[in-house]
């Protein structure tokens, strides 16, 4: 098997946060539409708040440098990156969670959890997403508008959840350490011989430029590896160190033992273009048998960073269960 180095590995910070939103009106948020509604609607609130004319194209404007805006919104390839530089999809710094199979309609006073993390040096700008999820909140959410208020944001680190932000106080209380792979990985995880891997949400993977609906472990080593990457780069300590090539033939020697997965089809509009764009994938589970254990690291990074394309809509988010 290759050599994956835990070492090579850890070059990105993870901050994970829990925010939690109370009704304030009946709201509808359909389970299949909320990521697409909360990414959207963010995006609107974060710019207005920051941007002086949100009619001017950021490469344009003189403040781009020391705005929050482009850097998590329009990140540009580090200095060197000629690789990522090509890319057509260029990794975004921070990702939403919400409840696979959770409530759809919240009556008044009733709480909506959202899961928000956030990489690597973005985390700077984490008071900017809380003054923005407030602003998204007071907006309203679904097709009724129905509007919220931001209760509480809660940042999960090694010593236990911790309070960053209170809806009576107003503060925000930066948490600058976020969690490392070593605080990622279990104890069982040193001797893993077979994983299940959930798809919690739409997993779009590709294999030689074709969708995948049924996804080898090679698949979804490759694209962790690729998403990682780039996100080290670009919001980490550099590009993660390891054997690139050798990643493909070494996880296909990892067997799928029980693949149940069906396609799920779903479609975002752009709130900025108009453009309807495709963001199905597949949802389920399979199960891989094999010499795991040099492969865990991964895939505990891949729980907190999601794979595919649209990670950033809460796509490929995936838990791994051993068995």
């Amino acid at each position: 098997m290759a050599s994956i180095d835990t070492a090579g590995l850890d070059r990105l910070s993870i901050h994970r946060y829990a925010a939690t939103l109370v009704a304030d009106d009946p709201v509808v948020a359909p389970r299949s539409r909320l990521p697409n509604m909360l990414r959207g609607t963010f995006e609107i609130s974060f710019r207005r708040m920051v941007c002086h004319d949100v009619a001017l194209d950021c490469r344009a404007c003189p403040l781009a440098e020391a705005c929050p805006y482009p850097a998590v919104f329009r990140p540009a390839p580090p200095p060197g990156s000629d690789r990522l530089s090509r890319a057509q999809d260029l990794p975004r710094p921070f990702v939403f969670e919400t409840a696979p199979d959770g409530q759809e309609r919240f009556a008044r006073g009733e709480p909506l959890e959202i899961g928000l993390t956030l990489f690597g040096s973005a985390n700077r700008f984490l008071p900017y997403f809380i003054v923005a999820l407030r602003a998204l909140a007071d907006r309203g959410l679904g097709p009724t508008r129905g509007r919220l208020r931001l209760s509480r944001v809660m940042a999960d680190t090694t010593g236990g959840a911790r309070e960053v932000f209170a809806e009576s106080s107003s503060l925000v209380t930066p948490f600058h350490q976020g969690l490392r792979l070593r605080d990622l990985l279990h104890p069982e995880d040193e001797r893993a011989r077979r994983v299940r891997v959930r798809f919690l949400s739409p997993t779009t993977l590709k294999r030689d430029g074709k969708l995948v609906e049924r996804p080898s472990f090679a698949d979804l080593a490759c694209r962790l590896r690729d998403r990682l990457s780039a996100l080290a780069a670009f919001f980490g300590d550099g590009p993660v160190e390891m054997d690139f090539a050798g990643v493909a033939p070494a996880a296909s020697e990892v067997r799928t033992v029980e693949c149940r997965t069906a396609w799920e089809r779903r479609s975002r509009r752009s709130s900025r273009t108009g453009d309807v764009h495709e963001t199905s994938g597949f949802c389920g589970e399979a199960a891989y048998e094999g010499e795991l254990t040099g492969w865990m690291p991964l895939l505990r990074l891949g729980e907190a960073i999601h794979v595919g394309k649209y990670a950033v809509w809460g796509n490929g988010w995936i838990a791994v269960e051993q068995e």
